[in-house]
């Protein structure tokens, strides 16, 4: 075990004040954000999804603060410490969720503001606040370092902590680089380039012991002994874990203190088993003993049941070399016994590989603790039921493996996706850039060659000077006229290209705020459990989203939420247009949903259809005399209670959404909506939405769809795909599993569309009653 370096991040600058009185002259009072961001992280702590909805708040009101004092120097270094803190508190929210790629997103965004923090005019030329912020970033940086690094992607994991590297040399921050120096030499030692791993973990040591800071080198040498002992100097690692335990035993850092005394133990009985000298050999085996009895002490005291396990594994392991059997089988089945409770596969496998080969060396041992003693024939089927034991137990762990590594996969394809586009977009910039330079090229030699001629006719017609010199005039007046209009060309082009990207920013920067809005995946299989709690095998949730967004950003978006009384609420809807105004709008009916259902507590299907309209209509200021555009969505909103019993009831209102229940005896229902929008429709106000009521049992699918697959052109006539077509594939899909049917009609769609572009924005939900 090897130990990461981390600097923890603090709330940033939480005081209510810009100045020494608290509030300035006709200046707004800050204390009610200040208090705000420390509600923000008391929810972090709890993984509550009040710490998403605070912090997003916090940054849009620090933003206003920015917009309103833009010269305000304090009011700027205070909002952007605030989104900087925000930021940070949904990142760590995430991550203690297991929701690793929002959490990544929203450190990065972190990282991009700090460094525009840094660019910023009233904030550059203060060394004071560019020191604190550079801190600050490092922080980020590491954050993001460590998520690459438990995901197996090792050269991000080492370019962001360089990154950090250099930061905490830039501002002579010792603790800050040699902590950057420590997981560096961390990622190297993951790699097995044990040598290299070494060399930063010496250079940080270096920069660390001048400061007297203990706990650092402490963790510096245990890790300097762990990669000595990896590549077989025992001697140099034993050296290194002496020195830990001294530090650690000043300190009374119970953890380390029993971690090094269980590496020392386990270093001196590997260089017992090499020894060939008997006496040496004794010695060692001894010491063994001694240290490793010492961290198991420990460790129980601490309770820390995978630590105590490991100390009981090397105390059997230690006995078996004393050749005292009868104690390491007790050392083994204690072990064992706190392996399982802790449910460690690794440590399972390997005290049953153990116990194995001690039936198979031991004279006679009991079958189990306190059992009877076994004759020479039980003894080797005891040996080989555990070695059949470690065996399975092997077999999961590769399992196990195969699936980390395919979600390492899955992780680092999203990321090397994202990154892909980005050089795809540069090269598309320099591929621009170099036809312009062409361009200008041919226009120097069409005037190079305009010389030349002029210049044979002036020695050939020396009677027409004048008239040539008049041309050449001429030529020199167009050439001046051509480079003034390259000029302008050339810094339009410069003018769209900024455009275009900035275009592209906002709307990268919207895509993320809209899905931190929707409804998360993890909340989803929280409010449908899966169909077989606690299995481990896949696909056993009872749902699935496919959300295709046309452009960057979607105007469809989904949501759910369960009441206390175990009623689950949930929309598919539709917004007017798609891109920015359509996201805009989803952004718009997701916080209305919040609203009515979360906080008025209207559950009603056709209730809360009635609520959204005439939101909707108060909030983009609609109704028949303004005479502005229909602005609104279509929507469908399920209401199921009795999920998990035998009655399950269902209601569903819809405006303008077809949705389709699949029976498991094989009956498709098509429920057809009130012909009428979420939004001002001319004599259509007063009309109530209605509901429609189904009695279900297990098995049966609910499907709400936005109209965008059905409108999908493609096929061999480059038709839509339509209503009916969509009825047939939901009917064949009865009894497979939700992701199943997600993946079938993912690949339904892609074979329709083919060679054509997705014209609508897609959002497909289903979900097993």
């Amino acid at each position: 075990m090897t130990g990461i370096l981390t600097v923890n991040f603090m709330p940033a600058m939480t005081s209510g004040s810009v100045n020494e009185n608290g509030r300035e002259k006709n200046l707004p009072d800050t204390q009610n954000i200040s208090l705000k961001i420390r509600e923000a992280w008391r929810y972090e702590e709890t993984g509550h999804d009040s710490a998403l909805i605070i912090g997003k708040d916090l940054i849009r009101q620090c933003r206003k603060l920015v917009q309103d004092f833009p010269g305000n120097r304090n009011l700027v270094i205070f909002a952007g410490k605030q989104m900087v803190s925000s930021l940070r508190c949904m990142a760590q929210m995430f991550r203690g969720r297991g929701e690793i790629f929002q959490a990544l997103d929203f450190y990065c965004r972190s990282a991009d503001l700090i460094n525009a923090l840094l660019r910023h005019p009233l904030i550059i030329k203060d060394s004071s606040e560019t020191y604190l912020a550079k801190k600050n970033l490092s922080v980020s940086y590491n954050q993001i370092a460590i998520i690459y690094g438990e995901h197996g992607n090792y050269n991000r994991a080492l370019d962001y902590f360089f990154r950090s590297l250099r930061i905490g040399e830039a501002t002579n921050d010792p603790v800050k680089t040699a902590s950057a120096l420590t997981n560096i030499g961390s990622i190297y030692g993951k790699q097995d380039d044990h040598d290299k791993a070494i060399d930063y973990y010496l250079r940080a040591l270096k920069v660390l012991e001048p400061t007297g800071e203990q706990k650092g080198p402490g963790v510096i040498y245990g890790n300097l002994g762990l990669s000595y002992s990896k590549t077989g100097d025992h001697a140099k690692g034993l050296e290194y874990y002496y020195r830990a335990l001294e530090i650690f035993r000043k300190s009374g850092n119970k953890r380390w203190l029993a971690l090094n005394y269980h590496n020392i133990g386990n270093t001196h009985l590997l260089i017992a088993k090499e020894h060939t000298d008997e006496d040496s050999a004794r010695v060692h085996l001894s010491q063994a003993g001694s240290y490793i009895t010492e961290a198991l002490g420990i460790r129980k005291s601490m309770n820390d049941p995978e630590a105590i396990a490991s100390s009981q594994i090397s105390l059997g392991n230690y006995y078996v070399k004393e050749r005292d059997y009868r104690k390491a089988f007790d050392y083994y089945f204690e072990g064992l016994l706190a392996a399982s409770k802790s449910d460690i596969p690794e440590k399972i496998k390997n005290v049953y590989s153990d116990l194995s080969d001690l039936y198979s060396v031991a004279p006679s041992l009991p079958d189990t603790p306190g059992g009877k003693m076994l004759n020479a024939e039980m003894m080797r089927v005891r040996s080989l039921i555990f070695f059949k034991r470690a065996i399975f137990f092997g077999d999961s762990l590769v399992n196990e493996e195969k699936r980390k590594d395919a979600l390492r996969k899955e992780f680092n394809y999203t990321l090397e996706k994202r990154e892909f586009q980005l050089r795809a977009e540069h090269d598309r910039n320099m591929a621009i850039a170099e036809e312009r330079n062409q361009r200008q090229r041919l226009m120097f030699w069409f005037a190079i060659t305009g010389l030349i001629i002029a210049a044979g006719f002036a020695a050939l017609m020396v009677n027409r000077f004048l008239v040539i010199r008049g041309q050449k005039k001429v030529i020199a007046r167009q050439k001046s006229e051509v480079e003034e209009k390259n000029l302008i060309i050339e810094n339009k082009n410069k003018q769209i290209s900024q455009a275009l990207q900035d275009i592209r920013d906002s709307a990268e920067y919207a895509s993320r705020i809209q899905k931190a809005v929707l409804t998360g995946e993890e909340y989803l299989r929280k409010t449908f459990p899966p169909r077989v709690p606690g299995n481990a095998e896949k696909d056993t949730d009872r749902f699935f989203v496919l959300y295709r967004p046309r452009d960057i950003v979607s105007g469809d978006f989904y949501w759910c939420h369960r009441l206390k009384n175990g009623t689950i609420i949930w929309a598919v809807a539709d917004c007017t247009g798609h891109g920015i105004p359509g996201a805009l709008m989803s952004m718009i009916g997701n916080t209305l949903l919040n609203e009515i259902v979360v906080e008025k507590s209207v559950s009603l299907p056709a209730q809360i259809l009635w609520e959204l309209r005439n939101s909707v209509m108060q909030s983009l200021l609609q109704g028949a005399e303004t005479g502005e555009r229909r602005d609104g969505m279509d929507i469908a909103i399920c209401s199921l209670t009795g999920i998990g019993d035998p009655n399950i009831t269902l209601e569903i209102a819809a405006a303008n959404n077809t949705s389709w229940i699949t029976l498991f005896s094989g009956d498709i229902i098509e429920v057809e909506p009130d012909s009428m929008p979420i939004g001002f429709e001319e004599g259509k106000m007063d009309i109530p939405f209605t509901a429609k009521t189904f009695h279900l049992h297990h098995g049966d699918m609910v499907y709400l769809t936005t109209d965008g697959y059905i409108d999908q052109f493609g096929g061999p006539k480059n038709k839509k795909f339509t209503s009916k077509r969509l009825k047939t594939t939901l009917s064949s899909l009865r009894g497979i599993p939700p992701l199943k049917q997600k993946e079938i009609l993912e690949n339904t769609l892609d074979e329709w569309i083919g060679i054509h572009e997705q014209l609508d924005d897609i959002c497909v939900m289903g979900v097993m009653v």
